[in-house]
């Protein structure tokens, strides 16, 4: 009891035991099954096997719950960016960059649009994550699929396809040369 105790995760545990008397405590733990001493071997074989079939849902069960999460996850076609006197409906794939500007963002959109959004880049980061957007540095959120050039000296720093020179932290670096890795060169 006292190591169910120390443990941050449910187990799946079978007590044996000589007595009856810690019975209850056991199931509030969870226990799969008491088996008192001396231990019948078919008592304990079913015992195993109802763990094992219990492993087995959760195993289901957590399968379930990573696609349901995929779903959940999955970045919407478009997103709708609220200005002080419109609200925008953008396709994702319109934005190029976004900037932060205190607690506002603007947008960078293809066609030389920008607009000035009252939320936190970090909200945006969050949204957009999942979508190949890429924080590569505290101000810069970017859209790789956007990116035209990485230029490897000053620091580093990303040209874009508008012409914009983004740089890159040097905390941030590793990560954008690793995104770089899913796109074919020669």
């Amino acid at each position: 009891f006292d190591l169910l105790d120390i443990l941050d995760k449910p187990v799946k545990v079978i007590f044996i035991t000589g007595s009856d008397s810690h019975a209850i405590r056991a199931f509030r733990y969870s226990a799969i099954d008491y088996l008192l001493k001396p231990v019948d071997p078919k008592e304990l074989v079913e015992a195993v096997r109802r763990a094992q079939t219990d492993v087995a849902l959760d195993d289901d069960r957590l399968d379930i719950y990573r696609s349901s999460l995929k779903d959940i996850e999955r970045v919407p076609d478009r997103i709708a960016l609220h200005t002080s006197d419109k609200i925008h409906f953008i396709d994702i794939s319109d934005i190029m960059r976004c900037m932060a500007d205190g607690n506002y963002t603007r947008f960078y959109l293809k066609g030389s649009t920008s607009l000035l959004v009252a939320k936190t880049l970090k909200e945006y980061d969050r949204l957009l994550s999942g979508a190949n957007f890429l924080r590569v540095h505290q101000s810069h959120l970017v859209n790789m699929k956007s990116v035209r050039e990485y230029i490897k000296s000053d620091g580093g720093y990303l040209v874009m396809q508008d012409g914009a020179k983004i740089p890159v932290s040097t905390r941030k670096k590793t990560d954008v040369l690793d995104s770089f890795d899913n796109i074919p060169h020669a």
